[in-house]
């Protein structure tokens, strides 16, 4: 294998790791398109080198770009992550997953290419790196190869996914308690028996004789409705 080729797939297989993991750490399955996209977006930033895959591709913009910024400058850059993330929130949903993909290459870059690095907070020419593997060496070669192991975790385990989602905190729904319903209101039916003075008179009950010491309803109470 090349070095342009084993570089090309670790930065690949890295920015894939963002929507498999993504999608799994909520049970998902991520879609061809996004796959794909991702994929492009890991190699993007190096359309500033005519030699890269990318730059091959298009050589011409590539060539214009490695002509007045040079390699791993301006594409390699925070101000293109934020310019790359705001276009995209315009118009996707999915542009945190995009742009942690294109940001994978430059972490990447950070880490393998000798003492080279990126000039991340370009265009200050100072370059920020996290290690020196050299590229196409054994190092970067065992690097792609946990990439890929990464990759397919997710579907050799399948609990893994169900592990991931438990570990992301999720917000407590209250449960709804049901609201008291007022009591149903009995219809009771009276009957008034020797009627002679309806002020002194009782009322009871149908069937029900009164005696020593009940309660029973007021009469002025319910004069007016019987009356009525």
């Amino acid at each position: 294998m090349t070095l342009s080729r084993l570089h090309s797939l670790s930065h690949i297989l890295l920015a894939l790791l963002v929507p498999v993991w993504w999608s799994a750490a909520y049970g998902q399955r991520p879609s061809l398109g996004l796959l794909a996209i991702c994929a492009w977006l890991g190699l993007l930033p190096d359309i500033d080198s005519q030699t890269s895959t990318v730059g091959r591709l298009l050589p011409e913009l590539s060539r214009q770009i490695e002509r007045y910024v040079g390699h791993r400058t301006l594409t390699h850059s925070l101000l293109a992550v934020g310019f790359l993330a705001g276009s995209l929130a315009l118009v996707t949903p999915d542009w945190s997953i995009l742009t942690l993909a294109y940001a994978s290459h430059i972490v990447l870059d950070m880490l393998v290419g000798g003492n080279i690095g990126v000039t991340l907070l370009w265009p200050l020419s100072q370059r920020f790196k996290l290690g020196h593997i050299n590229s196409a060496s054994r190092g970067e070669l065992v690097l792609t190869s946990f990439f890929g192991l990464l990759l397919i975790l997710p579907v050799l385990a399948p609990t893994t996914a169900a592990q991931v989602q438990a570990m992301i905190p999720k917000q407590s729904t209250p449960t709804p308690t049901a609201t008291p319903r007022p009591p149903v209101p009995t219809l009771v039916s009276m009957r008034i028996d020797h009627v002679f003075d309806i002020d002194t008179e009782i009322q009871v009950p149908v069937g029900h004789s009164p005696h020593n010491g009940q309660l029973v309803p007021d009469p002025v109470h319910w004069r007016p409705t019987l009356i009525a």
